[in-house]
């Protein structure tokens, strides 16, 4: 019984660990974002876009668009956003498909991004795709495939 009351004591101890470590890592990379002050919108009478939240750190950031589609124009095919750091140098370029939108439409999008010292976005439309355009490893992914890779270690060795 003794054990019992051990190994639950230790999972309880564990569990109010783990979610105080969530919460403060949640915290400090919150507190460590700054705002992206630099926004041009260049897309014509298609798309109405709202920037909510732009923000960026050392090594990327953060964006929160609602788009609404206005017209059913079909040489505004995509939403480009570029990144510029403060040299107006682009560093990156990221491309939004709101094609399932109907007219009146609204959707919110999220995007991270991990281009580094970004100053200025510029949000345009553009017809097509370039060809060498690939999404970002998403950065959760990473941790897993890390976990992944130590489980399958500690079991080989």
């Amino acid at each position: 019984m003794k054990r019992i009351k051990t190994f639950i004591m230790f999972l309880i101890l564990f569990i109010l660990l783990y979610f105080l470590v969530d919460y403060l890592v949640n915290n400090m990379v919150d507190k460590n974002y700054e705002e992206i002050t630099n926004i041009t919108q260049n897309v014509g009478q298609v798309y109405t876009i709202n920037v909510v939240k732009a923000n960026k750190d050392i090594s990327g950031g953060k964006m929160e668009l609602n788009i609404t589609r206005n017209l059913n124009v079909e040489d505004a095919k995509y939403i480009k956003i570029d990144f510029y750091n403060d040299k107006d140098s682009l560093v990156g370029s990221r491309y939004i498909d709101p094609t399932s939108l109907n007219v009146g439409d609204s959707k919110s999008i999220k995007i991270d991004f991990s281009y580094k010292d970004v100053e200025k976005c510029d949000i345009t439309t553009t017809n097509e795709l370039p060809e060498n355009t690939f999404k970002e490893f998403n950065k959760g992914y990473i941790g897993l495939l890390v976990i992944i890779g130590l489980i399958t270690l500690c079991y080989v060795l």
